[in-house]
């Protein structure tokens, strides 16, 4: 009896390996993913038949649901330009561009080679861990700060009608906050997206968890409003004054005021 009780007590969830406890879940959510409800039974077989088209409209959709929601508690006024701005680029890079891209990581990163490399390689569980850690940071450390953000500032940008210095001056600003939250959220969220969920369901997943991602990244990123700053007029153009610096809204360029000696110069992104 007392074999027994130590074989029970060595098999519970507490004494089980993290990468025990991690392929079981991963069983069990994709059991649950394979349990026939008709609506999601529907949308997998349409991520069977038309995977891009389906993950190109929910993201497309997900990321206009994000951005109203931000809009619609920020202000009174809807700006549609923004909104395009954002379905389009939602669309574009996480349903389409993510499709491929994950795609790519199951065929390029399964983990063997650190397996290996740490004489484990016979160990399934550890390599399964590996390949999800190596799959999160490729694709956080690499295709976010390489691809992500540039076409994200490029592409919003462009589609309401910034100047191109402004799209550098808006991502210049923008980017290391936005990174610092990107890596905050981001990393937990793809650890359990590459180790508990079916591949099929990666871009889904994403979508939705990027639905709060999205109202952080709309109300950073593709907001206009200032931070608090005096709104003053430098002839027809409008100019947010924050301590003794003022950026112009119509220039592609900020001008820093010397208050006390009336003077403006330019200042070079």
């Amino acid at each position: 009896s007392g074999n027994v009780r130590c074989q029970a007590r060595a098999r519970t969830p507490a004494r089980m390996g993290l990468g025990n406890v991690l392929m079981g879940m991963t069983i069990h959510a994709t059991r649950i993913a394979n349990t026939p409800v008709p609506i999601y039974a529907a949308y997998h077989n349409a991520l069977v038949s038309a995977p891009l088209r389906t993950k190109v409209l929910t993201a497309g959709a997900l990321a206009a649901a994000g951005d109203a929601a931000v809009q619609i508690s920020q202000s009174s006024d809807y700006d549609v330009r923004r909104l395009a701005a954002f379905t389009a680029f939602g669309a574009l890079y996480t349903g389409g561009v993510q499709h491929a891209l994950f795609a790519f990581y199951e065929r390029a990163f399964t983990g063997k080679a650190i397996a290996t490399f740490v004489h484990a390689a016979s160990k399934k569980r550890v390599v399964f861990m590996f390949a999800a850690i190596q799959k999160t940071l490729v694709n956080q450390c690499i295709a976010i700060p390489c691809l992500y953000y540039p076409l994200f500032f490029t592409m919003t940008g462009a589609l309401r009608g910034h100047e191109p210095e402004q799209i550098a001056a808006h991502a210049h600003a923008q980017f290391a906050p936005l990174m610092q939250r990107n890596i905050l959220f981001w990393l937990p969220a793809q650890f359990i997206q590459f180790t508990l969920v079916p591949v099929e369901l990666h871009v889904p997943f994403v979508c939705v968890a990027g639905l709060a991602w999205n109202a952080i990244l709309s109300a950073h990123a593709l907001s206009d409003a200032p931070s608090p700053s005096i709104r003053v007029a430098y002839g027809p153009t409008d100019v947010h004054v924050s301590g003794h610096r003022a950026t112009s809204c119509s220039a592609g360029y900020a001008r820093e005021t010397l208050a006390s000696q009336g003077r403006r110069r330019p200042i070079a992104f």
